[in-house]
């Protein structure tokens, strides 16, 4: 079943840029891994949209083109 609406979830971006997917988004939506889909990331009024996919260990990677220009490590 494909993910068909926008769920939203706040999550903290851990080490090597990787966010965590909620484990009951997964399952509601039956994500599988290395599936592709659009991502929407909001900090306070700034938003990067860009594609990701999900990892063996249920995390996505934010490309290092958004993290250099969005996050400012």
């Amino acid at each position: 079943m494909p993910l068909t609406q926008a769920v939203s979830f706040k999550a903290v971006i851990q080490k090597s840029r990787r966010i965590h997917i909620p484990v009951v988004v997964r399952w509601w939506f039956k994500l599988e891994l290395g599936e592709v889909f659009k991502v929407h990331l909001k900090l306070g009024h700034r938003f990067e949209d860009f594609f990701g996919r999900i990892g063996t260990d249920g995390r996505l990677t934010v490309p290092k083109v958004t993290a250099k220009e969005f996050l400012k490590f």
